[in-house]
C-alpha cells in the first residue's frame, strides 16, 4: 500500500510540474521500458533522444532508464554546454558513459572539433561506441577504455549495479557497494593531454576522482600550460571527498593559477536557497528530472570552496581561466 501511495504521489507530482499529457507520456514509456526488459528479454532498446539517435541499457538502469522514460537529463548541465562551448574546441570527456553527454558536446564544437572519450566500465563503453558510430561521430572522437587519474599502472574500480555510479576506488575504501570490482587500466590525466595534443576544455562526472584528475592537471599546468585545459566542467561529490582526497587544497592551486568558478548549478531549489543566501542571484531556472536546478555565477573563491564541499548543495560547477592568467 505505501508502495502504491509513493507512484501517486509522483504522478501527482509530475502532473503539477510537466502537465498532464506529458506525464501520460512518461508513464507510457515507464511500461514500454518493463515490458521491453522483463516481458521481452531486450538487452538493449534503440530511442531518440534530444535529437540524437542512442542505443541504451535495459538492464543496468541509471541513465539509461532515465533518458528511456523521460527523454531528457540534466538540461542545467546541457545549457552551460551551449554557453561554454565553442565550434573546434578539443573536448576530454571523462566518465563519457553511453555518450549522451558527448552528443551534446559534439553539437556544440561542431563542425571541427573533437573529442577525447574515456570510459573505463566495459558495458558502458560498448553502447558508447555504438552511440557514437549510431550518430556519425567516428571521425570526431577517440575512444579510450582506460581510467584518468594523477598515476599510472592499474587500480580497482568498482562496477554499479547502476553503470553511471561506477568509479575507481581509494585506497583502502571498502568495496561493498558494489556489485563487482574488477582491476583497470589508469593513466596520469597530464601525460594523457599531452600524448593528444592537449584540450580547452574538461568535463568529468567520475564520482570523486575529479580530484585526482584537477591534481593531475595543476601538474600539467605548471610544466606545459598551452596543453592544459582552460575549461573545467565536473560534477561535485562530496561524499566522496575523503580517504586523502583534499578537493579545498587543490580549488586553491585551481584560483591561484588563474582559473575560477564561472558558474554553478543547485541540486535542487532548497540547495538554490542556501546560494541565494550568500548574495547571489539565480541566472537561470531550469525545470529537470522532477527538479528546478539554478544556475549562478560568477562565485567568489571561498564561497565555491564552502559550497562545493557542503552535501546536496551543487550539482555541477564551471571553472575557466583567463587566456592571460
Amino acid at each position: 500500500m505505501a508502495d502504491l501511495k509513493g507512484k501517486i504521489a509522483v504522478l501527482g507530482q509530475s502532473v503539477q510540474l510537466y502537465g498532464v499529457w506529458q506525464t501520460i507520456q512518461f508513464t507510457w514509456r515507464f511500461f514500454v521500458y518493463h515490458i521491453s526488459k522483463r516481458l521481452l528479454g531486450k538487452k538493449t532498446a534503440l530511442r531518440h533522444v534530444d535529437g540524437f539517435a542512442m542505443m541504451l541499457d535495459l538492464h543496468t538502469g541509471g541513465i539509461s532508464k532515465t533518458l528511456f522514460q523521460y527523454g531528457e537529463r540534466e538540461r542545467d548541465q546541457l545549457a552551460l554546454f551551449r554557453r561554454f562551448l565553442h565550434p573546434g574546441d578539443t573536448v576530454l570527456e571523462l566518465g563519457a558513459n553511453i555518450g549522451y553527454y558527448l552528443l551534446h558536446e559534439a553539437a556544440c564544437i561542431a563542425p571541427s572539433g573533437r573529442i577525447l572519450a574515456v570510459e573505463p566500465d566495459p558495458r558502458s563503453f560498448s553502447l558508447l561506441k555504438k552511440n557514437i558510430s549510431i550518430n556519425q561521430l567516428d571521425h570526431r572522437v577517440s575512444l579510450h577504455e582506460t581510467a584518468l587519474s594523477n598515476t599510472e599502472g592499474s587500480l580497482r574500480f568498482g562496477l554499479a549495479s547502476e553503470a553511471n555510479l561506477s568509479r575507481l576506488l581509494a585506497e583502502n575504501e571498502s568495496a561493498n557497494a558494489f556489485e563487482s570490482v574488477r582491476t583497470v587500466p589508469v593513466e596520469d590525466t597530464g601525460d594523457f593531454l599531452e600524448a593528444h595534443n592537449g584540450a580547452i576544455a574538461v568535463r568529468m562526472d567520475i564520482e570523486g576522482g575529479e580530484v585526482e584528475v584537477l591534481s593531475s592537471l595543476i601538474r600539467l599546468y605548471d610544466r606545459a600550460p598551452a596543453l592544459c585545459p582552460t575549461k573545467l566542467f565536473f560534477e561535485v561529490h562530496p561524499q566522496y571527498y575523503t580517504h586523502g582526497r583534499n578537493m579545498p587544497a587543490v580549488m586553491t592551486q585551481l584560483f591561484e593559477r588563474g582559473f575560477h568558478v564561472r558558474a554553478v548549478t543547485s541540486q535542487h531549489a532548497q540547495a538554490a536557497t542556501r546560494i541565494q543566501d550568500l548574495g547571489y542571484e539565480a541566472e537561470t531556472v531550469l525545470l529537470t528530472q522532477f527538479k528546478q536546478r539554478s544556475t549562478f555565477g560568477p562565485i567568489r573563491d571561498q564561497d565555491a570552496i564552502a559550497l562545493t564541499i557542503t552535501a546536496d548543495t551543487l550539482r555541477i560547477l564551471y571553472m575557466e581561466r583567463s587566456e592571460h592568467a
